[in-house]
């Protein structure tokens, strides 16, 4: 799957169509339990026939990938594990979504409820953008419990299933991350087709939730408006932050997966000694532990056999910082590169492979501003930036070691609180 670029390519364009695949009926069953298979690999890989009035209660399993495999487009029926949500209508890509017949696409995720509004079918399929269904893996399990009702009288219509107002969350990341202590702009449109909606919302700090907000009164709901919810930022949060959306119409109606229909990360720029704690020292929570028992200052004696050569020091601190500010997923400024680092994406390798290159920059600055006209400090320079010596550990010694032990430290999962070992961000 393209990503950004292809942004413009909304899949509701081709959801809304016809089936490019051949599309195969599951048979159904008044009353029963319907179990197929929804493959990522094909638009609306599957259907069920369906009658005016049948009750239909849908759950899904598994796990899918919606391009080639990578670990950050791993998806659960209800969309991406990284709220990649850039798919059309409904937006959040690799979700289970449902049509009936040629209608308009609606998210099912893991489970849901729904009244067939006409006899016909409904279509299941993996949401994705057109074209790119080709380097999808995997499929969902779908069990469908089907109840038959009698259809309403004929002056009555029925609209569940159809009639629910969508509501789809922006997110708002870096180059520009936002402060604590200040007020957020968190955008969204709502739609629903009686034109009106409120919208709710609720802030979420690692899993946490720190704020809830949203409309006082219903809201123009035609789906072209983005509104915006305005969140204070309380002056002692740290982050990750994500806030999640769902709307409810005049009707009682609630988006589906309600109070999470729609959500989008915050990138929140913190100080970085609020979330890390060195290499050595008490340690922030259980994220900076693993460098905190090797200490933050190190000496390299510029020799491999005499006893009085010179020695060097080196004071790792501000790759042990950064080091624990990935692990925690946290949006910190890295003052050994100028930059600002959003870690919230970041694998747990990537961030060890940038403590080593921190650490081997640290080597060659540091060193060398101890260097007496004329010396070298070859073999200071390789201790540094390898094993280390007899009283000493290298920066390749310490990287070594938290590749070996870091997956017990790293939070892989920055949607639930605490501290998770599995979960959107590879901890391999």
């Amino acid at each position: 799957m393209f990503v950004l670029a292809a942004a413009g390519v909304l899949a509701a364009s081709s959801l809304g169509g016809a089936a490019t695949t051949r599309v195969t009926d599951s048979p159904s069953s008044r009353g029963a339990t319907i179990k197929i298979s929804v493959s990522a690999g094909a638009p609306w890989s599957a259907s069920v026939p369906v009658t005016k009035g049948e009750k239909l209660t849908i759950t899904a399993t598994g796990e899918i990938n919606y391009c080639n495999g990578e670990a950050r487009c791993r998806a659960t029926p209800d969309g991406s594990l990284v709220g990649e949500a850039i798919c059309g209508t409904p937006p959040m890509c690799g979700a289970l979504i449902g049509r009936f017949d040629a209608g308009t696409p609606f998210l099912v995720g893991k489970s849901t409820k729904l009244v067939a509004a006409a006899n016909g079918k409904l279509y299941l399929g993996v949401n994705d953008l057109s074209g790119y269904y080709g380097d999808n893996s995997g499929a969902f399990s779908v069990v469908i419990q089907t109840t038959t009702t009698p259809p309403p009288p004929p002056t009555t219509t029925t609209t569940e299933g159809v009639d629910w107002p969508t509501v789809h969350a922006y997110p708002v990341t870096a180059p520009w991350p936002l402060r604590p202590g200040t007020y957020a702009w968190l955008p969204y449109t709502v739609k629903d087709a009686s034109g009106k909606a409120k919208v709710r919302g609720t802030l979420y700090e690692g899993g946490t939730p720190v704020l809830t907000g949203g409309s006082k009164y219903f809201l123009a709901a035609d789906g072209r408006e983005r509104g915006a919810w305005k969140a204070r930022l309380a002056a002692d949060l740290t982050g990750p932050l994500r806030y999640c959306l769902w709307a409810v119409n005049p009707k009682g109606r609630e988006s589906v997966l309600a109070p999470k229909s729609s959500c989008a990360w915050l990138s929140l720029l913190v100080d970085i000694d609020r979330v890390s704690n060195g290499c050595g020292g008490e340690g922030w929570e259980d994220i900076a532990a693993l460098e905190n028992y090797f200490g933050n200052e190190h000496t390299y004696k510029d020799s491999n056999k005499n006893p009085l050569a010179k020695t060097y020091e080196v004071n790792f601190m501000a790759a042990c910082d950064l080091h624990d500010a990935g692990y925690g997923g946290m949006t910190v400024y890295d003052k050994l590169n100028n930059r600002t680092i959003d870690f919230r994406t970041w694998t747990r390798k990537r961030v060890d492979e940038k403590f080593w290159r921190d650490m081997k920059r640290l080597c060659d600055s540091q060193i060398r501003r101890q260097q007496d006209p004329g010396e070298t400090a070859t073999v200071a320079l390789a201790k540094c930036k390898g094993e280390g010596g007899p009283a000493s550990i290298g920066s390749e010694w310490l990287y070594n070691k938290v590749r070996y032990w870091g997956s017990y430290f790293f939070d892989a999962d920055l949607t639930r609180p605490g501290h998770q070992a599995s979960g959107h961000r590879d901890n391999s």
